[in-house]
C-alpha cells in the first residue's frame, strides 16, 4: 500500500510512505518506505520547453476542493496547501475532478490564475490523483500564428512529395507489368517453336484446319500426303 503525500511532522518534507508486509501468512510486521517527493518525483514533472506558459501538475480530490499535490509554476508554496473549491467549473483541474469534464481530453477553459488555458487531463494509475499540463491559450494561438507560413510551406511539400509518391508507384507497376508481359511473351515464343519442332520432326501428318477447312498447320510429312507445299497449303 501507500500513503501522502503529506508533509513529513520531522523535517518538513513532502513524502509519500509505501508500505509492504513482511513475513508469510498473517503479517505481523511491515516494512515502509519514506521518499521525498521534491527529490524523487516532482522534477519529473518540469520538462524542457519552449513555451514559456507550458506547466504540467498534480492534483487531487480532498472533500469538496481540489488540492495540489505538486509545486505550481505560478504560485509559490502549493504542494498540499493551495486548494480550490470543486464549484469553479471553469476551472480545468476542479471540473475535471469533480466530474464535470472528461478525462483524457483536450480541454478549454481556465488555470488557477484565471488565465485562459489549453489542457489535457489524466489519471495516474493506482491513485486518485490525476495530472494536468496546460499552457496559456493565447501563446499558444500566436505561436501557430506564427508558424502557421512554415507549416503550410510543409504541407504543401508534403502533398508534393505524396504526389511524386504516387506517380513513382504508377511507374513501378507499369515496369513491373511490361516485364510480365515480356515474359509472358518469350514464353509463348519457347512454346511455340517447341510446338513446331515437335510436328516438324513427326513422321505422322499433322494438320490443322479452321472452322471453313482452310489450313492452318501443316508438317512435312503432311506435305508429302496433300500434294503440296506448306506455303502453298497455309490459308
Amino acid at each position: 500500500a501507500h500513503a501522502g503525500p503529506f508533509r513529513d511532522p520531522a523535517t518538513g518534507a513532502i513524502v509519500m510512505d509505501f508500505v509492504a508486509p513482511v513475513g508469510v501468512g498473517v503479517a505481523r510486521h511491515a516494512l515502509v518506505l519514506r521518499v521525498p517527493l521534491e527529490d524523487a518525483l516532482y522534477p519529473l514533472l518540469h520538462g524542457r520547453t519552449t513555451i514559456a506558459s507550458e506547466e504540467t501538475y498534480l492534483a487531487r480530490r480532498d472533500g469538496e476542493d481540489a488540492l495540489s499535490l505538486s509545486p505550481l509554476r505560478f504560485r509559490p508554496g502549493a504542494p498540499l496547501d493551495f486548494r480550490m473549491p470543486l464549484s469553479r467549473a471553469n476551472v480545468i483541474a476542479t471540473s475535471v475532478l469533480s466530474g464535470a469534464r472528461p478525462l483524457d481530453r483536450p480541454l478549454r477553459g481556465f488555470d488557477y490564475r484565471g488565465a485562459e488555458v489549453i489542457a489535457w487531463s489524466r489519471p495516474v494509475t493506482g491513485t486518485d490523483w490525476i495530472l494536468v499540463a496546460k499552457a496559456d491559450r493565447a501563446e499558444l494561438l500566436a505561436a501557430a500564428r506564427r508558424d502557421g507560413g512554415w507549416i503550410a510551406l510543409a504541407a504543401l511539400l508534403a502533398l508534393a512529395a505524396a504526389g511524386f509518391a504516387v506517380q513513382l508507384l504508377h511507374q513501378q507497376r507499369a515496369v513491373r507489368l511490361m516485364a510480365a508481359l515480356q515474359r509472358e511473351h518469350e514464353s509463348a515464343l519457347r512454346n511455340e517453336t517447341l510446338l513446331r519442332n515437335v510436328v516438324d520432326g513427326s513422321t505422322d501428318a499433322i494438320f490443322a484446319k479452321d472452322a471453313e477447312g482452310r489450313y492452318l498447320l501443316l508438317n512435312a510429312a503432311g506435305e508429302r500426303i496433300v500434294g503440296r507445299l506448306r506455303g502453298e497449303a497455309l490459308g
